[in-house]
């Protein structure tokens, strides 16, 4: 349910607001608006305001349109072709057409600029694990190492290096990380190393055909301190909960095996979707022997987790915390730093799927989308937020794509009429459509398609 309720929130509001930006831009030039439509097909709600424009609230939330007055879509009326959209100038028509998209971009703006302001604690990218005979393994990476920089960049937070790694996707290229190594056996952040060290990492065609998260798929584990295996929370209704587990419980065992930490418990869940596990509980005075069957989770790569509901209380030690906060100036900066950088690996990504540099199976559709949103919403209203602002940007970065039928290919129209100082003839245009259409119904296919094989397993 939280899966299906935001998922549909997330596409109605981006969705609006990218209409909103198209509607409000074109009031402001004097284009009559007849219908402004969120999503398609039978309609579920519907209101005309004054000025006779109906909104529609549709069945099927996967677009929207504004439908203005247009001598090219019927008979207009002499007295309102000054409000036909075909009738403005080439730059007013292109400033509705890239109202839709920006405003996305903006949104995606606005929401990091929140979140910085608000601030959040991020965990420093100290390596816990390095997996053997990974690549990071081969180069040389340590427990205990700190990445302070990927090829020159900064790097704060896992998100960065995250961020970063994505960037080699598809790619035979030779990633350059400046380490440090830190004392992660005590409380206190001491540095062992007095300068930091250089690590180089050569991948070839690097995840080209794999959908999988960059920093594992280097062999690196995220350093985590130890933690109590110790239920803190559980949630209500969830399979914990029915089964009979308290917050307190320790669990000592599952299926006979000893359990240390919170860690060992977490990967046992993880590892058992949909199978029965015998867990040993201490609570207080008294030995239980309770029957747990994790749930079956799918993550947005397409692996199937078992969860029960449960959290531990995860007390991180002060030298791996930082605070990131920005002031209500300051904090426009990073924000549009955030969406220029994402913008930019989103046409990055695109185009090494043109080119081939990444497999068309990375493709993905309205499936995994729902699943991130799933998670995102699970994870807390701040991650919902963030996961938002990059899904707005996706829809506002597709939508300038030159390809007919998006606004891009509008754009692109517009572009060469005022080059040519003439409309692109009405038969060119068509047909430029009809190509777009198809274009774009192959894409959603192929994501729709991609998103079966990647569940449809599990």
């Amino acid at each position: 349910m939280t899966t299906v309720l935001s998922t549909i929130i997330a596409l109605c509001l981006l969705i609006a607001i990218h209409e909103f930006g198209h509607f409000w831009v074109a009031r402001r030039c004097g284009v009559k608006v007849l219908r402004f439509s969120i999503g398609f097909g039978k309609p579920l709600l519907r209101w005309t305001d004054k000025k006779g424009t109906e909104f529609v609230l549709a069945m099927l939330p996967l677009g929207g349109y504004v439908k203005m007055l247009d001598e090219r879509e019927g008979v207009v009326d002499s007295h309102e072709l000054h409000q036909a959209f075909n009738r403005q100038s080439v730059i007013r028509r292109m400033l509705i057409v890239a109202a839709g998209p920006a405003i996305n971009l903006l949104t995606a703006v606005i929401i990091f600029w929140g979140l910085f302001v608000y601030g959040q604690t991020v965990i420093l990218p100290v390596v816990g694990e390095v997996v053997n005979g990974s690549l990071a393994d081969e180069a040389g990476m340590r427990v205990g190492d700190q990445i302070l920089a990927i090829d020159g960049n900064e790097i704060a937070t896992w998100s960065d290096v995250s961020s970063n790694l994505a960037n080699y996707i598809g790619e035979t290229a030779k990633i350059t990380m400046t380490v440090q190594t830190v004392s992660i056996n005590t409380e206190q952040y001491k540095t062992q190393s007095s300068s930091p060290r250089t690590v180089e990492i050569v991948v070839k065609e690097w995840l080209r055909d794999q959908v999988e998260n960059p920093i594992q798929a280097m062999g690196i584990i995220p350093f985590r301190p130890h933690i109590d295996a110790v239920i803190d929370t559980i949630a209500a209704g969830d399979v914990a909960d029915v089964a009979g587990l308290k917050v307190g419980d320790r669990i000592i065992a599952v299926n006979d095996e000893q359990i240390t930490s919170w860690i060992e418990l977490e990967q046992i869940i993880q590892a058992h979707p949909n199978k029965p596990l015998l867990m040993k509980v201490q609570r207080e005075n008294e030995a239980l022997n309770l029957t747990v069957v994790p749930r079956k989770d799918i993550r947005a790569s397409g692996k199937a987790i078992g969860l029960i509901g449960i959290e531990a209380d995860a007390d991180w030690p002060e030298w791996l915390k930082k605070e990131k906060k920005y002031s209500l100036i300051a904090a426009w900066g990073p924000a549009v730093d955030e969406v220029l950088s994402t913008s930019l690996q989103a046409l990055d990504g695109i185009y090494k799927l043109i080119t081939g540099q990444i497999s068309l199976s990375n493709l993905h559709g309205i499936g995994t989308v729902a699943v991130v949103a799933g998670d995102s919403a699970d994870a807390g209203f701040l991650t919902f937020l963030r996961f938002l602002a990059f899904l707005s940007i996706t829809l506002g970065v597709l939508n300038l794509l030159p390809i007919p039928v998006l606004d891009g290919g509008h754009l692109l129209y517009f572009l060469i009429e005022m080059i040519i100082r003439r409309p692109v003839p009405e038969k060119i245009q068509m047909i430029g459509f009809q190509i777009g259409l198809l274009i774009i119904l192959g894409i959603m296919f192929l994501a729709l398609y991609n998103d079966i094989i990647r569940f449809w397993p599990h």
